[in-house]
């Protein structure tokens, strides 16, 4: 989740220095929402259940995120919020 490795497949989306919140539903890491940020993704073991947004648009907007990872095709954009089946969540500021 901290590489920003949405296919679990090694290859990391993100830059050093971009801000990410992470947090989870049962409260080991409680959600504190900042204004500049705003809800990525939910992550399971395998990466990526769904992703709202990529973290860095301009390196792979969100819409070719399913070219890259198929099985998650139909899970990205307006499909993918905080009621994921998942079990770590993410915030980030993107670009």
């Amino acid at each position: 989740m901290v590489r920003a490795e949405y296919c679990g497949d090694g290859v990391g989306h993100t830059r050093n220095d971009t801000p990410v919140a992470i947090f989870d539903r049962i409260g080991i890491q409680k959600d504190e929402p900042a204004p500049a940020l705003s809800f990525e993704a939910a992550w399971g073991p395998e990466g990526a259940v769904c992703v709202r947004h990529t973290r860095l648009r301009s390196v792979l907007p969100t819409e070719a995120l399913g070219r890259i990872c198929p099985r998650l095709e139909s899970r990205v954009g307006r499909r993918c919020d905080e009621a994921a089946p998942a079990l770590l969540f993410d915030r980030s500021a993107g670009d």
